[in-house]
């Protein structure tokens, strides 16, 4: 029996995808149950699923549906079961509302699905195959498997829903053969796509704006040890990649994550498969996030989970049993054995208000945090914030952006994603949040990419509240062209980003002209897109520099101005990127400083602080990671005259590192 297993990306825009290793369980598990009765064959990208549809027809096709591929998923069932309407399509996936209601409402719309698997799906998709491949079945059709009754499995008979959900209790999840170590995913592994590693499922914590932590995924099931340390094995012996990414909900939330971050650093030191880690840390800040952080040694920029500051926020949306003294003192431990700290600040919270949100991004940056990301709150099925109920409790109106990297061309048709995100609430105006818009964009290009964290740390430093400088940067009057042009392209950009419902982005993009203009210059994130688009203008950034340096001059006198524009020098100087576009592609160099200046540096952290000030000499030396540097020339001669925005953008998302590190 042919099945197709899909999970599905948009590749018009070739980013960092991931290896599918959801439907790659799926696979594995159905193939140490069926052996040879059964071939499966797995699909990342949907033209060629739809090739390999049109040329031979499988009895049964899986797709994984998720915010950034519902759309996508839509098109290709309904391309399925239009042209082969007897194949049977199964769906699973987290992008669904889990009352009976939602469910109902989820297959009406979507027709072509035949079965819905909610919660796990390794056995769930095994007992469909197990039903199909009963000798005593007349013929495996579409009304067959939806009047076949399986537990967990959710179908639409005469109109009617029909399944209940029996969560799987095993906590051991050893069951499921590795995909990695039985080869499976070794053919995406070959394209370069980037490694997932589950060494747990499931979340303990129940956060209205998320749906990892649903009741029927908050126990924690593990893989066993040492099957996690053969996978990163198997992977370290494969070939480099520029980060693995270990996909567990909380890595750090059990003791023996220690030992799972001793034996990733054992591999790193020994073969380097990759460059850095991305990690989603225990939300709780456990003390063994600590010493995990001291046993990584950089690998990962340590994470904290705030979220905000607000306590009546913290209690609106179920965070109140964590402590925020608590998270404090887990990140200032941090802080002393990662190179960065992490957190996310969200936008459009209820409780949430501008004035509170400023505070929180201003307590992140003073409690050390570094990359903060976040942004406004995406409404994702199956949380509590999207329930009808929160909806109207707490005002929420939202509108509608496309997804990052989430459109492209089949079978000349656009196929594009939506995300629907709060625009306003009882607290915060849309007005109000199109300001945010605009600070937070400036404020993560300059601290979380990093492009200007030099100064940022500075007046840190001085004692200024960092958004009291961003409020400043944004209404302050100035008479550079090209600054009003960078200023004026992020506003337009914010506004024009949103549609107001899902059929007036159809409208829009049913307009040849703004389709040309997506295909064209697509809009990757608006956060890095606003570095972008300086970086690739000298004339641009040094406008921009010498307009920051002036609202320094202007509002903040207790700052040294020499200063701050030797670190303004100092950060376009460091900016590798930079480099390589006026050609200069060498990883050492070296850069004159004041005394003064490099004092600062000692004291905000970006040099160690010298023994013996005499003795070391104002010339300061600036040095590229080989890999990294590599990644960024690579990439750069490869493009040609093909550098953009875009590119750009893509290229500072995917380097772990674009900057050259400062040292005597």
């Amino acid at each position: 029996m042919l099945i197709y297993l899909a999970d599905l990306v948009h590749n018009y825009l070739r980013g960092s995808n991931t290896v599918p290793l959801n439907i790659a369980y799926i696979a594995a598990y159905a193939k140490l149950k069926f052996g040879d009765k059964i071939e499966i064959r797995l699909f990342k990208y949907a033209n060629e699923l739809l090739d390999a549809v049109d040329k031979k027809q499988p009895v049964l096709v899986g797709l994984s549906n998720y915010t950034w591929n519902y759309r996508l998923n839509e098109f290709v069932g309904r391309y399925i079961k239009q042209n082969f309407p007897q194949t049977i399509v199964v769906m699973g996936g987290p992008n669904i509302r889990l009352d009976n209601i939602g469910i109902a409402q989820f297959l009406k719309e979507n027709s072509y699905v035949d079965v819905y698997c909610l919660l796990e799906g390794e056995i769930l998709f095994s007992r469909i195959i197990e039903k199909l491949l009963d000798p005593k079945i007349i013929a495996r059709t579409s009304e067959f498997i939806r009047s076949a009754g399986i537990n967990s499995c959710f179908s639409l008979v005469v109109n009617k829903l029909t399944g209940h959900c029996v969560p799987n209790n095993d906590l051991s999840l050893d069951y499921i053969p590795s995909p990695y170590l039985s080869g499976i995913l070794d053919p995406f592994l070959k394209e370069n796509l980037i490694p997932l590693i589950e060494t747990n499922r499931g979340c303990p914590y129940s956060c209205a704006y998320c749906n990892w932590g649903v009741s029927a995924h908050n126990k924690l099931k593990q893989f066993s040890l040492e099957r996690v340390k053969s996978e990163m094995d198997y992977l370290a012996n494969k070939r480099f990649f520029p980060y693995w990414i270990i996909a567990d909900a909380n890595f750090g939330i059990l003791e023996r994550d220690i030992d799972i971050a001793k034996h990733l650093h054992h591999l790193y030191k020994k073969k380097r498969p990759f460059s850095h880690l991305e990690i989603w840390w225990d939300k709780s800040a456990r003390d063994n996030m600590v010493e995990i952080a001291k046993i990584l040694k950089g690998l990962s920029s340590a994470y904290v989970a705030f979220q905000t500051f607000d306590p009546v926020v913290l209690d609106l949306i179920g965070r109140r049993n964590i402590s925020l003294e608590r998270l404090k003192n887990i990140s200032q431990s941090l802080s002393k054995y990662s190179e960065r700290l992490r957190t996310d600040i969200l936008l459009g919270l209820p409780g949430e208000t501008i004035e509170s949100h400023l505070n929180s991004l201003n307590t992140a940056f003073d409690y050390g945090f570094d990359s903060i990301g976040g942004g406004e709150v995406r409404l994702l099925m199956g949380s509590e914030l999207e329930s009808d109920i929160s909806r109207k409790k707490y005002g929420i109106n939202t509108k509608y952006r496309l997804v990052q990297e989430g459109f492209g061309i089949y079978r000349g048709q656009l196929v594009f994603e939506l995300e629907e995100s709060i625009r306003s609430t009882k607290w915060i105006s849309e007005e109000e949040m199109l300001k945010l818009r605009i600070i937070r964009a400036m404020f993560f290009g300059s601290v979380t990419i990093g492009e200007f964290l030099p100064l940022m740390k500075y007046l840190k430093y001085c004692d200024i509240k960092i958004m009291d400088f961003f409020k400043n940067l944004i209404k302050a009057k100035n008479n550079d062209r090209y600054v009003d042009e960078s200023i004026d392209w992020l506003f337009n950009k914010a506004c024009g980003e949103w549609f107001n419902s899902q059929e007036d982005a159809e409208h829009f993009f049913s307009n040849e002209n703004n389709l040309s203009e997506l295909l064209a210059n697509p809009t990757i994130k608006l956060n890095f897109d606003f570095i972008s688009n300086l970086v690739l203008s000298v004339k641009k950034y040094r406008s921009f520099c010498r307009y920051m340096l002036d609202i320094i001059i202007r509002f903040f006198p207790q700052c040294d101005n020499n200063i701050a524009q030797e670190l303004l020098e100092l950060c376009e100087n460091r900016n590798y990127i930079i480099r390589c576009l006026k050609g200069k592609y060498q990883i050492n160099d070296s850069i004159k400083l004041s005394g003064d200046t490099i004092s600062i540096l000692e004291k905000i952290g970006f040099l160690p602080k010298g023994d013996d000030r005499k003795n070391i000499s104002n010339s300061l030396r600036l040095k590229m990671d080989e890999v990294d540097a590599k990644f960024i020339e690579n990439y750069i001669k490869e493009k040609g005259g093909k550098i953009n925005t875009q590119t750009i953008s893509i290229l500072i998302e995917t380097v772990p590192n674009i900057y050259m590190k400062l040292g005597y």
